[in-house]
C-alpha cells in the first residue's frame, strides 16, 4: 500500500497582543469612590485633624473679632454697618495681626490637606496601609513644588478668567447666574491641561515645570477624561461652599433661637463661643473631605494613564509579609503632627490674643 503522504503544517500566526481598554469616566469616578470609602477611617482621623488646626489658627481670630464687636455693641446677626464701626480704624490694636497670620496659616494647612488626601488615596490604591503622620510627611516634602506649579497654572487661569471677564460682563451685572455659569465652564475647559498636576507632583514627586509639563502630557491622551476630572473638582467645590454656607445659616438660626444674638450673660457668651468653634472645627474637618473626594478620580486617573510614581518609603506602609525581612518602625523617624514654624506661629497668635484681652475685655 503506497504511503499516504502527511499535509503540509501550516506555520502558527501569532496573535496580536490584546490592549486593555481605558476604563471610561464613569468607572474612574466610581473608583475614585471606592478608594474613599476604603480608606474612609484614614479618612476621618486626618479630618479631625484638620478641623483641630483649623480651630487652633482661626479661633483667635474669631476670638478677637469678637471681643471688639463685644467692646463697641456691634450685634453681627443684624449685619456689620458702618456706623458702628467708624472708630475701629484707629483703636483695632493687634486684631489685624491675628487675622493676616491666621490666614496665612490656614492657607498652607489648606495645601498641606490637598497633599494629604493625594497621598491617603495613592496608597490606598498601591495596597498599602493609609496613615496620617506619613502623609503629612510627604506633604511637608511637597509643599513648595505643588506651591510653585499652583503658582504657574493659577496665573494662566487668573489671565483667561480676566479675559472671559471683560468679555461678557462682571457677575454683579444683570444675568449674574448665567454669568458665572459661563465663567465657570470657561475655567473648567481652561483648566483641563492641568487636571493632573497634584498627583504629578505627590506621586511622581516632580517639581512645578515638570509637573505641569506631566499634566498636559497626560491630559492630551483623554482629553475627555481630563475634563470629567477637572468637573469633578470644580464640582466638589462648589459643593463645599454650598455646604459651608448652608452650615453657617444653620449655626446662626441656632443661636439666634437660643436668644445668643443678644448674648451679655457668661453663659450665652460661653455658648456663642462653643457655636463658632465648632463651626470652625467643621470647616476644617468638611476641607478635608471633600479634598478626598476630588483627588480620588485624579489619582486613578493619573496611575492608569501611565503617569510616573516614584516610590516613597514612608507611605509605603504594606502589611508585614511572613518568611521576609520586614523593616523595623524606628527605621522611619515618625513625623510630627505639628512642626516647629507652626507652633512658632501658635504660640505668636496666643501673645496676639492675650494683648487682644488685655485691650478690649
Amino acid at each position: 500500500t503506497p504511503a499516504v503522504p502527511e499535509a503540509p503544517v501550516t506555520p502558527a500566526v501569532p496573535e496580536a497582543p490584546v490592549t486593555p481598554a481605558m476604563p471610561t469616566a464613569v468607572e474612574i469616578v466610581g473608583r475614585g469612590l471606592d478608594l474613599n470609602l476604603a480608606a474612609s477611617g484614614a479618612i476621618r482621623r486626618a479630618s479631625l485633624y484638620a478641623g483641630a488646626m483649623y480651630l487652633v489658627l482661626l479661633g483667635p481670630a474669631a476670638l478677637i473679632v469678637g471681643l471688639v464687636l463685644a467692646r463697641y455693641g456691634v450685634n453681627v446677626f443684624d449685619g456689620l454697618t458702618p456706623g458702628p464701626l467708624g472708630g475701629l480704624a484707629v483703636n483695632l490694636g493687634p486684631a489685624p495681626g491675628a487675622l493676616v497670620i491666621g490666614a496665612l496659616a490656614t492657607a498652607v494647612i489648606t495645601l498641606d490637606l490637598q497633599i494629604v488626601a493625594i497621598a491617603l488615596i495613592d496608597t490606598q490604591r498601591s495596597g498599602g496601609r493609609p496613615a496620617l503622620r506619613p502623609a503629612l510627611g510627604s506633604a511637608r516634602r511637597s509643599f513648595w513644588r505643588l506651591l510653585g506649579a499652583g503658582i504657574l497654572s493659577g496665573l494662566i487661569l487668573l489671565v483667561v478668567d480676566a479675559l472671559v471677564g471683560n468679555v461678557i460682563g462682571t457677575a454683579n451685572s444683570r444675568y449674574s447666574e448665567v454669568k458665572f455659569a459661563a465663567r465657570t465652564i470657561v475655567s473648567v475647559i481652561v483648566a483641563t491641561p492641568f487636571a493632573y498636576v497634584g498627583s504629578a507632583v505627590v506621586i511622581g514627586r516632580a517639581g512645578p515645570i515638570a509637573a505641569l509639563r506631566w499634566s498636559i502630557r497626560l491630559a492630551r491622551r483623554r482629553w475627555r477624561l481630563a475634563f470629567v476630572v477637572g468637573l469633578v473638582n470644580t464640582a466638589t467645590g462648589l459643593l463645599a461652599a454650598f455646604a459651608i454656607g448652608a452650615g453657617a445659616d444653620i449655626l446662626g438660626r441656632l443661636a439666634i433661637a437660643l436668644g445668643l444674638d443678644t448674648a451679655s450673660g457668661a453663659v450665652q457668651v460661653a455658648a456663642l463661643g462653643a457655636i463658632v468653634a465648632i463651626g470652625i472645627a467643621a470647616i476644617g474637618s468638611l476641607t478635608l473631605t471633600i479634598a478626598a473626594l476630588s483627588v480620588g478620580p485624579q489619582v486613578v486617573a493619573y496611575l492608569d494613564l501611565g503617569g510616573p510614581r516614584v516610590s516613597d518609603p514612608v507611605l509605603d506602609v504594606r502589611p508585614p509579609v511572613p518568611g521576609s525581612w520586614n523593616p523595623p518602625p524606628d527605621v522611619v523617624r515618625p513625623v510630627p503632627l505639628v512642626t516647629l514654624g507652626m507652633w512658632i506661629v501658635i504660640a505668636l497668635l496666643a501673645l496676639i490674643v492675650a494683648a487682644a484681652v488685655a485691650q478690649f475685655a
